[in-house]
């Protein structure tokens, strides 16, 4: 299955994209470590971070983490919750 096919079966609805930025914005906000699940190249990948900056203008975020930071397309991100490694 193409990731064409895929997103047109994973429609987010409202709520969930309500929670996606509440989640974004409580680890902008404070420094909360978060998972993001995203497409990059046809694949979903995992990242955990915290969220450093959020572009609307661009639509993007940067999440940093342990080794670096990484910029992910806003349209790209598929789920984000906040990570407890307890």
């Amino acid at each position: 299955m193409t990731r064409s096919e895929l997103l047109k079966k994973t429609v987010l609805e409202e709520q969930v994209y309500k929670q996606i930025g509440i989640a974004v914005m409580e680890s902008l906000n404070y420094t909360l470590p978060v998972r993001i699940t995203f497409w990059k190249a046809d694949n979903l990948v995992n990242n955990i971070g915290i969220v450093s900056k959020v572009d609307r203008k661009m639509k993007d975020l940067i999440l940093d983490l342990l080794n670096g930071e990484i910029r992910i397309e806003l349209d790209w991100i598929i789920a984000v919750e906040r990570y407890n490694h307890d």
